[in-house]
């Protein structure tokens, strides 16, 4: 990328934690995440934060406004979008989301979505998934589980999912070791957690995060490690703990 190149930044905000600084101009942002201390201060040409459940119901109210109709692969991959975003919509949900729904529901092609939601992972995954219920800790409603290897974001995310189903889980931290460091993904299901403000506080000093009230995401960069000390996992989960103000 070049200096003099536009970015357009599409669920995401510069400065947000989870997201690189890349060469060019930030000239729009379009997103479902909550402005905070870090992002509120840059300035777009053009600026849609809307708070629903999926950024991908505020990309089909744009064809709608400007009258023009998705084709059954578009209004299929919007679709699922919504509903990986919003957990079968039953996290975060708006009437916004709502009425997309009812709009892309006859456009979709059932039999593509039915695929994919069918197959959403691959065969290597089932190690990552493993390795997950391997090294989960639950302390009273917090389950947090490390991966010791590398995976790709996608792959945390639908993990931490995983954990956050399990009964006597309500928040779920799930994060994976990489060369560069390590990525974090934080979900919740209680009123009174803001997985957003949780992983910020956890990860204070150490890492940069982003999110919001039920889904967060962030990544702590290999410098940073030898902070935690020898026992790196026992001080993460030590910083979860007292975020969340439970007992040890």
């Amino acid at each position: 990328m070049r200096e003099e190149d536009y970015i357009i930044c599409v669920d995401s905000q510069k400065n947000a934690g989870n997201i690189t600084d890349l060469k060019g101009a930030e000239i729009a942002a379009i997103d479902h995440h909550p402005v905070t201390s870090k992002t509120s201060g840059v300035e777009y040409l053009y600026k849609d934060i809307r708070m629903v459940g999926a950024c991908c119901t505020i990309i089909v109210e744009y064809y709608k406004d400007l009258n023009i109709t998705p084709s059954g692969d578009v209004a299929t991959a919007l679709l699922y979008g919504i509903k990986m975003d919003t957990l079968q919509f039953s996290r975060g949900i708006t009437e916004e989301d709502i009425e997309v729904f009812a709009y892309l529901n006859s456009l979709v092609d059932e039999d593509k979505l039915r695929r994919l939601e069918m197959n959403n992972i691959e065969f290597d995954d089932l190690k990552t998934y493993g390795a997950a219920i391997s090294n989960i800790q639950v302390f009273e409603y917090l389950g947090i589980s490390v991966i010791p290897f590398d995976c790709p974001d996608t792959m945390v995310s639908i993990v931490a999912d995983f954990i956050l189903s399990l009964i006597e889980v309500e928040v779920s931290v799930v994060y994976c070791e990489r060369s560069d460091g390590l990525k974090f993904s934080v979900r919740s299901e209680r009123s009174d957690v803001d997985a957003g403000v949780i992983v910020a506080k956890a990860l204070e000093g150490i890492g940069v995060c982003g999110g919001h009230a039920t889904m967060a995401g962030g990544k702590v960069p290999a410098e940073s490690l030898p902070s935690l000390g020898e026992y790196r996992n026992n001080a993460i989960a030590e910083r979860f703990i007292r975020a969340l103000g439970l007992k040890f």
